[in-house]
């Protein structure tokens, strides 16, 4: 085999030992340790150490899930650890004896450290208290290396845990609510263990109704398929910290908190939760159930390095930077605001096999983006709970610069803020054109793909471009575990999302199995049959007209933006971003919904999706016309507050089950730089989808055959979820009979 041959089988050899060791583990274990490491973007050879590793189960997968990282699990329990090394050995593994709650390792120091369910127990046998929490934690930043990430993966308590709350649950689980109960905190004095619970009714023929504080509620809830340890666990509280408490506690001990999310497993959803508990509020309306676990990432940081973003104060200034127009639609009468900046925009991604023989590309690690973190315009709700620091990993990117001016463009970010000498630069070949929020932004990105020379380093970005304490650094990430990263919402920046997936379909590289939950399709005996490019175009027409500011449908903000590090503010910058007007009687809100339509022909088996013809004058200004293949989708309306009534909201809207319905992956931004927006992708199959007059049914491969051909955003990054989702990537890829000008070479 040539030598680029040789490199892309050592990329499919490792990705299919993976996939193997995947299928054999246990579901909820996969979704754990996969979820997990996906968090740490970790450079080869970095140290991990795992917390609370036990008898070294964990440990053990974590080190074949990742055997080009070192993994240390540790343990206060001395006869765990010479268990553990005996039983388990890899030469990427090793156990050590050390209590959590002081790791006194001398010199020694971790690159990430692995936080999974440990703090519950600190908190819990330290008589429930929140300090012996923060000294455990202050001594796991002492093990740090600086830059180093804790992923605390535990429990979170209810948002308001004393208010009282009614559960429902089935009759054969009240025995043991009604014990949980009496035996409660076991750890405190027997006058203090146990809490207010008080019967109701029956709801139903088989259930019953109960009256306790929401708190319990969420305890309750999370243990009530551990009957055969309920006893032992009675003596631990699982959830110590609230939300916001994940985020302000590291951030007083000097650390950044790059994420907080709440984690729903799937597994846990369908088999324990879905249709075996309720809650409801005094008003008996339904309340989200608990998440699975609640998920902060921390990075070490030094002195004078910024800690969190956050937008300050309007500034008096009057926008110089975005610039908005009017389009009127010809054939509707209806009006459409864009937003604008000067010049084009590129994305460059800069990519090459490292040493183990893996697929890497260079990306912008730590840049900040503070618009992530305005103040909600029009009480918008944070739907899915996830929070940043404001600083990001997203693509090299070029802006401002004419058409003609972009491949010198090209060659500069890669030298001077990539620090990639010329030698290193093998090919520039353009990728794509996509329209990342085609109704919002007059804007049409183009990005390449620069073969380089890989280098496992990370180069730090000088020139403050961003105005802010630090510009990051560029670095080598794998492919593989940034995908993993996307999945669990620590990437939200859909640009990057979409080359990475184009990058490996056009290198022949499968993903690694979707660590999600799997999505159950409808059937249809309809001969749905069109082909991608037979979908027929909008025609619709649009012509500009003078802006109404007392009737706009957009803003343009002008806010001061602070960076607040260890000692105080270390940097300030003014910035611009639009956001739908208050004037916008509609929905004001900057949550919006994407929806794939899928569904499954009875004849072949083959899938298809509905894909819709629309119109947008972003790209009638780039194209002559404004017809863009795309998909169903919709602002979501401010009462909207949470991922359930979110859920609620699109089956009223579409007409379906709730079964029917399933979210895509996470909430992803389609232009940080610009907009505040997020995006919630959903599938959703049901057989009275082929009925629909509004969309046409094309197969699945097809569109994945077409990738280049489509133009947006959405409709690129739902596509490639699916068929990552569904497990058919590579089936898909074999199909594609791609020219020797669409392949790439490493």
């Amino acid at each position: 085999m040539t030598s680029d041959q040789d490199h892309i089988a050592s990329i499919e050899a490792s990705a299919a030992q993976k996939a193997k060791l995947l299928q054999q583990m246990d579901v909820t274990m996969v979704q754990k340790l996969a979820f997990a490491s996906a968090h740490f973007q970790l450079h080869d050879g970095a140290r991990i150490l795992d917390i609370g590793c036990a008898r070294g189960f964990g440990s053990y997968q974590l080190a074949l899930l990742n055997p080009r990282l070192q993994v240390v699990g540790l343990d206060y329990d001395a006869a765990y650890i010479a268990e553990a090394n005996e039983k388990y050995k890899l030469p990427n593994l090793s156990f050590i004896q050390g209590d959590a709650r002081n790791l006194d390792l001398g010199e020694d120091k971790f690159d990430a450290i692995l936080n999974s369910s440990v703090m519950h127990e600190v908190y819990s046998y330290s008589g429930y208290d929140e300090k012996a929490v923060q000294a455990s934690m202050q001594s796991q930043l002492d093990v740090l290396k600086h830059g180093g990430v804790i992923l605390l993966r535990d429990f979170m308590r209810a948002p308001e845990p004393d208010r009282m709350v009614y559960m429902d649950i089935p009759d054969d689980k009240a025995d043991l609510l009604t014990r949980y109960a009496a035996s409660a905190d076991a750890e405190k004095a027997p006058e203090e263990q146990g809490f207010f619970l008080q019967k109701i009714g029956a709801p139903q023929e088989g259930w019953q109704r109960f009256y306790l504080p929401y708190d319990r509620a969420y305890e309750f809830i999370w243990r009530k398929e551990y009957e055969d340890r309920f006893g032992p666990e009675s003596h631990e509280k699982y959830s110590f910290w609230k939300a916001a408490q994940y985020r302000e506690i590291p951030e007083e001990m000097g650390a950044r908190v790059v994420y907080t999310a709440p984690y729903h497993n799937p597994w846990i959803v369908r088999n324990w939760l879905d249709g075996q508990v309720a809650l409801y509020d005094e008003d008996m309306q339904a309340l989200e159930l608990p998440p699975s676990n609640y998920i902060s990432v921390i990075r070490k940081t030094a002195e004078g390095e910024g800690i969190k973003l956050y937008e300050h104060r309007l500034d008096a200034a009057a926008p110089s930077y975005l610039k908005k127009e009017r389009f009127e639609n010809q054939r509707t009468g209806k009006a459409l605001d864009l937003v604008s900046r000067p010049g084009e925009v590129a994305d460059v991604i800069p990519y090459g096999v490292n040493d183990n023989g893996h697929l890497v590309i260079y990306a912008k690690s730590s840049y900040p983006r503070p618009i992530v973190n305005i103040h909600p315009r029009a009480m918008t709700a944070n739907i899915d709970g996830r929070t940043w620091s404001g600083h990001m990993v997203e693509p090299l990117a070029i802006a401002n610069r004419s058409a003609a001016d972009m491949e010198d463009g090209v060659r500069e970010v890669l030298q001077d803020r990539a620090g990639f000498e010329p030698e290193q630069i093998k090919t520039i070949t353009k990728a794509m054109t996509y329209y990342t929020a085609p109704s919002d932004v007059n804007e049409r990105v183009s990005s390449v793909f620069v073969n380089v020379n890989a280098a496992p380093y990370e180069h730090s970005m000088t020139g403050h471009f961003s105005g802010f304490a630090s510009d990051g650094s560029v670095r080598a990430f794998d492919v593989q575990d940034i995908l993993r990263g996307v999945q669990v919402g620590m990437l939200p920046e859909a640009r990057l999302e979409m080359n990475i997936y184009t990058l490996m379909r056009k290198l022949g590289v499968t993903p690694e199995p979707w660590i999600g939950d799997a999505f159950p399709l409808a059937q249809t005996t309809q001969a749905l049959s069109k082909k991608f490019n037979q979908v027929a175009a909008n025609t619709d027409h649009f012509v500009q007209v003078p802006f109404n500011p007392d009737d706009a449908y957009m803003d343009i903000h002008r806010s001061n933006f602070v960076e607040r590090g260890k000692g105080g503010v270390v940097a300030t910058q003014t910035l611009e971003f639009a956001v739908p007007a208050h004037s916008n009687k509609q929905s004001p809100a900057t949550n919006s919904v994407i929806i794939l339509p899928v569904i499954r022909r009875d004849s072949d088996g083959e899938i298809l999706v509905g894909l819709k013809s629309q119109s947008f004058p972003s790209v009638q200004q780039h194209e002559g016309q404004g017809s863009i293949i795309g998909l169903p989708g919709y602002n979501v309306p401010v009462a909207v507050k949470d991922r359930l009534a979110l859920n609620k909201h699109i089956c009223q809207r579409e007409g379906l089950d709730k079964a029917a319905i399933s979210p895509l992956g996470e909430s992803y931004f389609p232009s940080m730089g610009i907009l505040p927006h997020r995006v919630y992708p959903y599938i959703v199959s049901d057989q009275t989808l082929a009925d629909r007059e509004d969309l046409d049914f094309v197969p699945l491969r097809d569109v994945f055959a077409q990738m280049d051909d489509c133009k947006d955003a959405h409709l690129i990054i739902a596509v490639y979820r699916a068929v990552h989702a569904l497990g058919l990537w590579q089936e898909y890829a074999e199909d594609m009979d791609l020219t020797a000008a669409q392949r790439l070479t490493l």
